[in-house]
């Protein structure tokens, strides 16, 4: 929760300090999921108003109305992270099955039905996570699960994988 707080006091400093034409040339990593779980879960929604909040003041000021910050929650293990593993194994269980520089941008349907499996109605993560997860190969071929923040509402339907979600 703290990390998560750390963050929006952060941002909320570059404001406050007219440094926001800061954020086009940074990148922000952030360990674990961009999700707060158990009872502080409550916070995920506050926390991703106010980063829309501070990214549509950041295209303000910059005067670009397509401007998103780069904040990435990067997982290094977990079901996210062997479910990639288990797509990069070919069909002889070797590994560099996908291509490199590979982006899968998941829906909640594909979360439930090959990660998660669940039968709920209710999105998945909708109480916990702040963030939309990604699956990626690297170009040099290391295996990437991250999360992207919801900056604003069509980036956080995950119903749908369009490329402008990225």
């Amino acid at each position: 929760v703290l990390e998560k707080l750390w963050l929006i006091h952060f941002l909320q400093t570059l404001e406050n300090e007219n440094l926001l034409p800061v954020l086009q040339r940074m990148a922000i990593v952030v360990d674990g999921p961009l999700a707060v779980f158990d009872d502080p879960a409550w916070i995920s929604t506050p926390i991703k108003l106010e980063l829309q909040r501070i990214n549509s003041e950041a295209r303000k000021v910059l005067g670009d109305p397509r401007f998103n910050m780069l904040i990435m929650g990067i997982e290094k293990t977990g079901g996210f992270v062997e479910h990639l593993e288990n797509l990069d194994k070919g069909p002889n269980g070797e590994m560099d099955f996908l291509a490199t520089q590979t982006a899968i941008l998941l829906t909640d349907a594909y979360i439930k039905e090959r990660i998660i499996f669940s039968v709920s109605d209710s999105v998945y993560g909708r109480n916990t996570y702040f963030g939309r997860k990604v699956l990626y190969k690297a170009k040099s071929g290391a295996l990437i699960v991250f999360s992207l923040p919801f900056l604003d509402e069509n980036l956080s339907n995950t119903k749908t994988a369009e490329m402008e979600q990225f």
